[in-house]
Order: structure tokens, then C-alpha cells, then sequence
């Protein structure tokens, strides 16, 4: 469970925004920061109440109950990398996915994916006539969400 988690609101002079600087120490000891900006105070107080809930969240949550390729990477861009992204950005991760990630790995538990799944996967979508920057996107986003396995 993250330690002391500070978020602070103030208006940035220079671009006319607010700020939200939100600091914390997470469980590992590392330290972490999110710097956002908002057009309104109100909407900055808010982001920040969302930020420390989902940095909050315990692992005792029950999408861990079984630990599918597919629950683990959803909760990864729900509550972690989320923090980092605008809506579109995320869309297009979640859209890469769901087209091309949870087909070839989505119901296999974490335990159970090892190299010959991921390059069945790989093959699977080079047979499909994808690119290789989508195949490379799809890789990509699988390495993402298990060095982020914090469950």
C-alpha cells in the first residue's frame, strides 16, 4: 500500500491553468509524480481525489481473485497507467487489446503465458496481414502490463 501520498492545487501564472502536483511514496519505496493541468480549480480538486483512490487501492481487490492476462491488463490501465494519460490515449491502448492482445492471451492466467504463447500470438497476427508497427504495438502493450504486474 503507497505511503504518504501529498496532492497539491495551485494556480500556474505562467499558462493561466491550475496544477495538480500529486507526490507519493509507493510501496517499493520509489517515489512518484503526476503533474496535470486544469482549466478549472474545481476540476483539479477532483482529478485529485481520483488520483489518491486509485493509488489508494489495496490488492485485496477482487480482480486478482484470478489473475487472467485479461483482468490484470484492464486493471493496469484502469488505475495505473491511466494516471499518466489522456482519454484518447487510452482508448487507443484499450482498442489495441481488445483487437489484438485479449484474442490470443485474454483468458490465460498470468502464470501460464510464457514465450511460445506470446510468439503464437505474434505469428497468429503476421498471418493476418497486420503491420508490423501493429504487431509491435500489441507486443509492446503486453510487456507493459506485466512489468506493471503489481497484483
Amino acid at each position: 500500500m503507497p505511503k504518504k501520498i501529498t496532492g497539491t492545487v495551485y494556480f500556474h501564472s505562467q499558462s493561466g491553468l491550475w496544477r495538480l502536483e500529486f507526490k507519493w511514496k509507493d510501496s517499493a519505496g520509489q517515489y512518484k509524480k503526476k503533474v496535470t493541468y486544469y482549466d478549472s480549480k474545481k476540476e483539479c480538486k477532483e482529478k485529485q481525489k481520483e488520483y489518491a483512490k486509485a493509488i489508494n487501492l489495496d490488492k485485496d481487490n477482487p480482480v486478482f481473485d484470478s489473475k487472467t492476462f485479461k483482468k490484470v491488463s484492464e486493471y493496469w490501465l484502469e488505475n495505473i497507467k491511466s494516471l499518466e494519460l489522456k482519454i484518447g490515449a487510452k482508448e487507443r491502448i484499450n482498442c489495441t487489446f481488445r483487437n489484438n492482445v485479449y484474442p490470443y492471451l485474454g483468458d490465460i492466467d498470468m502464470t501460464d503465458i510464457d514465450y511460445t504463447v506470446v510468439q503464437k500470438m505474434i505469428t497468429s497476427l503476421n498471418n493476418k496481414g497486420l503491420s508490423y508497427s501493429t504487431i509491435k504495438k500489441a507486443y509492446k502493450r503486453k510487456q507493459e502490463s506485466f512489468q506493471n504486474d503489481t497484483c
